[in-house]
């Protein structure tokens, strides 16, 4: 795994924010898949757990959800968030799980692809675990597309920094990809935020702050820059005339 992100900097209210923030767009993905009642399912790189209880919700009492996540200490705080009894969480690498062939009824992936070092093995992964007539699930951002207004520095200064992803588009490669595994029939749709509300916008602050250590260490930024962005983000956050517009965010989805 390829994480950029310094997650003992604010990192649960990071995290917990992060959830809030993409809640809607998930939701709005989820509801476009079958019912899912009854069946078993795999969140992959979990987190704190918000997409696992969002799922828990979904597949029911009969049902079941397993969370995985590389980072330890997220998944210490996705056990202590959830009081489901049909979730469970679990350590493992996207790369190479550690599950049977055909283990799961559906297995979904929010905000993963853009972190892994390999995408393409971690979809054949997914599409491994998955059951046949299952679904796999992949949901990512284009996050060249983030932008702020008034303030078109912050924008700037935002793509940037998010260049430090591996896979900064992933979203719109998605199509493609479950195409290369031999998938015709790929369900896709876009769906992009637009936040004005205080504490949605301080999720990129909070991002910023985590991954500037990095920006600087690289020398994508100077610490001037960075410490210009934060200051443009902290000052957007308090004024309610300062938007910005998180990345087009994608769904694709196949029946295995």
């Amino acid at each position: 795994m390829n994480y950029t992100i310094d997650e003992s900097i604010s990192g649960l209210e990071r995290q917990k924010q992060l959830a809030q923030t993409f809640s809607p767009s998930t939701i709005r993905f989820l509801d476009e898949i079958d019912d899912l009642t009854g069946v078993q399912a795999l969140d992959l790189g979990c987190g704190v757990g918000e997409t696992t209880r969002m799922l828990g919700k979904r597949v029911g009492k009969s049902g079941s959800v397993v969370g995985v996540d590389f980072d330890q200490g997220l998944l210490e705080s996705a056990k202590s968030l959830t009081d489901e009894s049909n979730i469970t969480f679990t350590l493992g690498d996207a790369h190479s799980l550690r599950f049977e062939d055909g283990s799961f009824d559906v297995v979904y992936a929010r905000l993963l692809l853009l972190h892994v070092a390999e995408p393409m093995v971690v979809l054949k992964e997914m599409l491994r675990v998955c059951r046949p007539q299952g679904t796999v699930i992949v949901h990512d951002g284009d996050f060249s597309t983030l932008y702020t207004a008034p303030d078109p520095g912050g924008g700037t200064g935002l793509n940037k920094i998010f260049t430090l992803f591996p896979n900064t588009r992933i979203g719109t490669k998605l199509w493609h990809m479950f195409r290369e595994c031999g998938y015709d029939q790929v369900e896709l749709r876009v769906d992009r935020m637009l936040v004005r509300e205080a504490n949605g916008k301080r999720l990129s602050l909070m991002t910023v702050e985590a991954m500037q250590e990095v920006a600087v260490q690289t020398g994508l930024m100077t610490r001037h820059e960075v410490d210009a962005l934060c200051q443009a983000l902290s000052v957007g956050v308090q004024d309610d005339s300062y938007l910005i517009g998180y990345p087009e965010m994608y769904a694709a989805w196949v029946k295995r």
